[in-house]
């Protein structure tokens, strides 16, 4: 297995499991759910034990499935059976090795080693014989079974007064033992029926951080489950392992807006934040990333942002981006939509594509990406007198003041080629309402476009309306640095060859005729 097919898998699993919890408000799970969270734990395990690096945490995996998942409330069973296969007795000194089969409840075996030996070891055998012949939760029996042991000054054998210590619960006895063989003996035989909880609570009292027992697997044992993912410092570890745990409440889900300092959220949404930079970094995985990221609540749509940039994945193409697009739309990721729509707007202007950037501008409701457009726009139809694709079937486009005023444009210079100058007079007007952000010149190219109305035999603007015309009309005549500009405009748009003079002569003379029949 490769890294990239380990980070897909891995990936797989962390959604399946997200699927699986996520419409709980509480984490109370029936039996086919609490089944499926197991068997994505189990893969999880197994997924360890195929890649190269991480066998060392199928251990953990293993021990986190009979604490949390397993359905027998016999834990002593399963915590036996998992120190058996992880941390084997290692045969040592023939006391040694009955201690060690002891706690592990393997009794069988401590009566074959005590038979084998030379000394009489029948007060022991008996002893044992005893202590399991006490019916289980009977405290009673258990104190009057304790009192009839020896006292420890009266055993000759250091052996078997280690032996005698661990039955009766004395800690002394535990000296040679490593962290889980303590909980062990402890749940056997010094506080034996006690409950998972108090077994954690219990081995929170006893841990030494000295102790060459795997510390991850020490604080799973004490329930300390930000220590488990703080001490492994394996950023895959901290993110699946602790999304786990949230996802069966043994973590914290909810988030906490502290007035003007943010959210707060527990750190495993901040490794996700660091895990999706690293399978960018290594595999160039984005789609994965923003998959993870989408479950960072608050944060997610923000980080996601930050890890696209901007503009969005720039290295990569334009329908890389679509998918981008599509797996935020998929997941609610509003603002990442906006962003990446903006990033597409701006890569079709880069290819000239002017029409589809300002669909993506509006999409993105990116008010400056459509002004710069119609500004574009503008600038292109005074140099040329050919209006580029204007997108006017889209509400969303009119954000943009500019881009708005380019539509009204686009639509009055239609009313004109459609002779439809009632139409046009009116666009001419809401044109004019907005003469504040109309482009340098424009004031001409409205003028002589109006030329068309005043030419119709039909009066379309009132006096007053005449006289705002009349008005700017004169702050252009007055303008001798415009005159190139009249002349160079009406030849681009009435296709005549005018000079400057004429072209101002025939507006003074249009709007004073009509101007004298709308009184």
């Amino acid at each position: 297995m490769d890294k990239r097919q380990f980070y897909t898998e891995s990936l797989e699993l962390f959604l399946e499991l997200d699927n699986i919890t996520q419409d709980k408000e509480l984490t109370v799970f029936g039996v086919e759910e609490q089944a499926a969270i197991d068997d994505v734990v189990y893969r999880y395990r197994l997924l360890c034990r195929d890649y190269p690096g991480k066998e060392h945490l199928v251990k953990l995996w293993s021990l986190c499935s009979l604490l949390y998942f397993s359905s027998s409330e016999d834990y002593l069973t399963q915590l036996t059976d998992w120190t058996d296969t992880y941390y084997p007795v290692k045969r040592g000194s023939e006391w040694t090795n009955i201690c060690n089969y002891l706690i592990r409840g393997d009794y069988d075996t401590v009566f074959a080693e005590l038979h084998h030996m030379d000394t009489d070891n029948s007060a022991l055998i008996n002893a044992i014989h005893a202590f399991l012949s006490i019916q289980e939760g009977d405290n009673q029996a258990l104190i009057e079974w304790r009192d009839q042991l020896p006292p420890q000054d009266m055993i000759s054998s250091v052996g078997a007064a280690r032996v005698f210590s661990i039955l009766r619960g004395d800690e002394t006895g535990y000296d040679e033992l490593n962290f889980v063989e303590k909980l062990m003996a402890a749940s056997r035989f010094k506080r034996p029926w006690m409950s998972l909880g108090e077994l954690q609570a219990y081995a929170q009292t006893v841990f030494n951080k000295n102790d060459s027992f795997d510390k991850a697997c020490s604080y799973l044992l004490m329930g300390c489950l930000d220590d488990v993912l703080g001490v492994t410092d394996d950023l895959w570890l901290q993110v699946h392992l602790g999304h786990v745990f949230i996802c069966i409440g043994e973590k914290m889900n909810q988030t906490y807006q502290l007035h003007g300092k943010g959210v707060i959220m527990d750190p495993v949404y901040l490794c996700i934040n660091e895990y999706a930079k690293l399978i960018v970094k290594e595999e160039t995985m984005w789609k994965e990333a923003v998959m993870y990221l989408a479950r960072c609540k608050e944060n997610s749509q923000h980080w996601i942002i930050q890890l696209l940039g901007e503009p969005a994945v720039l290295k990569e193409s334009i329908e890389f981006l679509k998918e981008l697009l599509q797996i935020a739309s998929e997941h609610g990721l509003d603002q990442v939509e906006r962003h990446i729509h903006s990033s597409l707007g701006k890569r079709y202007e880069v290819k000239n594509d002017i029409h589809q950037a300002a669909l993506e501008f509006a999409a993105a409701q990116d008010r400056d990406g459509l002004d710069k457009l119609s500004h574009q726009l503008f600038n292109e139809y005074l140099r040329t007198g050919k209006l580029g694709e204007v997108v006017t079937n889209v509400k969303e486009v009119e954000i943009s003041p500019h881009y708005a005023l380019l539509v009204t444009y686009k639509r009055f210079r239609t009313h004109l080629e459609q002779k439809e100058f009632k139409e046009a007079s009116e666009r001419l007007l809401e044109i004019l309402k907005e003469k504040d952000i109309l482009p340098l010149k424009f004031d001409i190219v409205l003028m002589i476009d109006n030329l068309s109305i005043l030419e119709d035999k039909s009066v379309h603007f009132s006096y007053d309306q005449f006289i705002e015309l009349i008005r700017l009309f004169k702050l252009i005549e007055k303008d001798d640095s415009k005159q190139k500009f009249i002349h160079n405009y009406y030849k681009l748009s009435r296709h005549e060859d005018l000079p400057a003079q004429l072209v101002v002569a025939k507006l003074r003379e249009r709007l004073a005729y009509k101007a004298s029949l709308s009184q």
